[in-house]
């Protein structure tokens, strides 16, 4: 994870063994040529479009990209992610989420909304019909909405078995994540994956930098 605790952060765990040792995996990649590196994947419109264009063989990512491939009449299946040998399947649990405002002059109406978004005849039905978002409610997951719907890949399953790893370790839920991320931890991620400089040497002193700045907010 990213911090002893996603949502009330005191430390940084960028620089524990495990995670020094997932950059130096991927950034691995990337120095090999197995990967593409974070820029060039930018420049080339992102992952789905570098797939679609048979840049890449396989990309990690949910089922946002499923309307575009099936638009694009791709010949594509998905499956879950390989887990190392002793490791645990871990999924970030992020997603959308529905907000309403404390100061909204129609909560009634947001509401009622935000209830049909839930509901089996509303967005549960609506989204997964699509195959663009994969339901929050294991009964839609598991049932027909999902699982039964032609609009999404043979291989479907694998969103589900994907979804039994979700954690919110791997995310950042607190209000000074932005500055946390944008000051002191993107630019040298940016600087890894364009392999200027190895793991081990530069995320301890990430943490240093964001262990300070959490002490003193």
């Amino acid at each position: 994870g990213l911090f002893d605790d996603p949502f009330n952060p005191t430390s940084c765990q960028l620089d524990s063994p495990e995670s020094i040792g997932a950059f130096e995996f991927i950034a691995g990649l990337m120095n090999d040529g197995l990967a593409m590196r974070d820029a060039n994947l930018n420049q080339a419109g992102g992952d789905s479009a570098v797939f679609q264009s048979e840049q890449v063989s396989m990309i990690i990512q949910n089922a946002s990209r499923v309307p575009a491939f099936n638009a694009a009449g791709m010949n594509y299946d998905v499956a879950p992610v390989p887990t190392a040998p002793g490791g645990i399947r871990a999924t970030g649990a992020g997603g959308a989420a529905w907000t309403m405002s404390a100061v909204s002059e129609k909560k009634d109406l947001a509401w009622a909304f935000i209830q049909f978004l839930q509901s089996p005849e509303g967005g549960l039905a609506i989204y997964p019909a699509t195959g663009e978002a994969f339901p929050p409610i294991r009964s839609a997951a598991e049932g027909d909405p999902w699982m039964g719907n032609d609009n999404l890949p043979p291989g479907r399953e694998a969103f589900l078995i994907q979804a039994e790893g979700s954690t919110t370790a791997t995310g950042a839920f607190f209000g000074s994540w932005g500055e946390v991320n944008g000051t002191f931890i993107s630019p040298v991620l940016t600087q890894i994956w364009a392999g200027e400089v190895a793991p081990a040497d530069v995320l301890p002193g990430v943490c240093d930098a964001v262990d300070e700045f959490l002490a003193n907010q």
